[in-house]
């Protein structure tokens, strides 16, 4: 019987924790552990973790210095002892099913490395906001197309189960100052050891879209250009495809281009018309680059290269 270990890394949740770690203990599949990692949380959520230790044998918690996500992620993974690992924020919970279906699937098809579901998303009112399936790569797919479609279309780590040991546990990876889409740099720095994934249809994890929540941050276009940066120094290193790494860096600047949360703080002039740029489809990857280089110089000391 597969051990599947679930990761929670835990900061300032102290409104949410008690559902998240409800939600991982009353699945249908038991042959789990949690594995709680107090991030050096300053509010009452280290004492919700340590009441969960006398209420289940299944519960692990690790109480650390405050070090980011990813930090509390890699502390997890190197006290896991499942065969496979499932990371899960500390505010978001699983449909009661979740790990029974994707172990099932995994029975049936014991050479995939990944298998992911779809994800809904919540307000804080409990409204669905938005629902994500990835239709283009449901059911089996090779390492190859789950590469191209991850260029395409960055996936989060929320429902997903990795096989334990294709998952990275290198510092570079998991570094502290990355603190937005570091679910989407890790999947990418990990593609290269992914030979098969299975996609289901169903939803596997609810997604809380805090108010507050560090999606919700505005970030500076400096935090941007040091993120492509990082992924053009580091994505040889890694092995991740050249043409990969250019649809990587394409959707990000797509989400720059199309999204609010991001803030400029250079010459307001130079970006009044940005939000009238869009990604031309019938464009290749290294033509959009270009146009977006070409439009802004200062981009295009990253963007080209």
């Amino acid at each position: 019987m597969i051990k599947v270990s679930v990761i929670v890394p835990i900061y300032n949740v102290e409104r949410y924790l008690r559902k998240t770690v409800d939600s991982i203990l009353s699945q249908t599949y038991n042959n789990i552990e949690i594995v709680l990692v107090d991030d050096g949380s300053p509010d009452l959520s280290p004492a919700i973790c340590d009441s969960y230790l006398l209420q289940d044998d299944r519960v692990k918690v690790i109480h650390q210095k405050n070090g980011g996500v990813s930090a509390a992620r890699a502390t997890g993974l190197a006290n896991s002892g499942g065969e496979w690992v499932m990371f899960l924020d500390g505010d978001d919970w699983l449909p009661q099913s979740t790990i029974e279906r994707l172990t099932d699937v995994i029975e049936k098809n014991n050479d995939i490395d990944i298998i992911c579901g779809g994800i809904a998303v919540f307000n804080e009112k409990g409204v669905i906001v938005k629902k994500i399936i990835f239709e283009k790569i449901l059911g089996y797919q090779d390492g190859i197309r789950y590469r191209k479609f991850l260029g395409r279309r960055p996936h989060g780590m929320h429902g997903v189960l990795y096989r334990k040991e294709i998952i990275a546990t290198d510092p570079i990876i998991m570094n502290r100052w990355i603190t937005n889409n570091e679910d989407f740099i890790y999947n990418l720095f990990v593609s290269p050891r992914v030979k098969n994934v299975f996609c289901i249809s169903e939803f596997t994890c609810n997604h809380l879209r805090r108010d507050d929540g560090a999606s919700m941050n505005k970030l500076d276009i400096g935090y941007w250009y040091k993120l492509l940066n990082y992924i053009r120094i580091n994505h040889e290193k890694y092995n991740v495809d050249y043409t990969v790494y250019l649809s990587y860096k394409l959707s990000l600047l797509n989400s720059l281009i199309r999204g609010k949360k991001y803030v400029f703080n250079y010459d307001d002039e130079e970006f009044n018309d940005i939000k009238e740029l869009r990604i031309k489809t019938s464009h290749s990857i290294r033509e959009n680059l270009l146009i977006v280089s070409i439009k802004y110089p200062f981009l295009g000391k990253i963007l080209l290269k």
